[in-house]
């Protein structure tokens, strides 16, 4: 079973008028797995809506890494 750690998002482009208009946007989640960073996208509210999402794909098995 792999280890994740060091959950960190931002929103993807950088918040705008535009942006801030959509209840979603899409966020770059950056993580560390069993010690190499990785990335992937998610359609996220917020950052922390995003890392809770990476998470839970994370506990249920999924890996979605580009």
């Amino acid at each position: 079973m792999s280890i994740y750690s060091n959950y960190t998002a931002r929103t993807e482009p950088s918040n705008n008028a535009f942006t801030d208009s959509h209840p979603r946007v899409w966020h770059t989640v950056t993580y560390t797995k069993d010690g190499q960073n990785y990335e992937t996208p998610a359609y996220a509210t917020d950052p922390l809506d995003a890392i809770n999402m990476v998470r839970a794909r994370h506990e249920d098995g999924v890996e979605v890494t580009p």
